[in-house]
């Protein structure tokens, strides 16, 4: 069931979404974005973005990752980024809810 979020919480899913949008369309050459807001569990939100773009072995560097990750720890979520350079991209963002 969907439920209220707080505006912070809103906001920090919302503008994850953003980045992980304008991160395809930069750099990963993606034709597809998935986006998943999972509120099964009514203890937490989860929130997946997959892309079927070239991947990347490395993205610890980018301000757009680091700026996710600040967010999401300031609401105590967890973010996970996934990727194999040709395997598209994939974040996971878990937050309390």
């Amino acid at each position: 069931n969907l439920r209220p979020l707080t505006p912070q919480m809103d906001v920090t899913l919302f503008r994850s979404v953003q980045e992980a949008i304008n991160n395809a369309n930069k750099h990963s050459k993606a034709s597809e974005v998935h986006i998943v807001l999972d509120f099964t569990n009514p203890e937490l939100i989860n929130l997946r973005i997959l892309d079927n773009g070239i991947g990347s072995d490395n993205f610890d560097g980018g301000f757009g990752l680091i700026g996710m990750r600040e967010r999401v720890k300031l609401i105590q979520g967890e973010i996970k980024f996934t990727s194999t350079k040709g395997e598209g991209f994939e974040i996971q963002i878990t937050v309390p809810g």
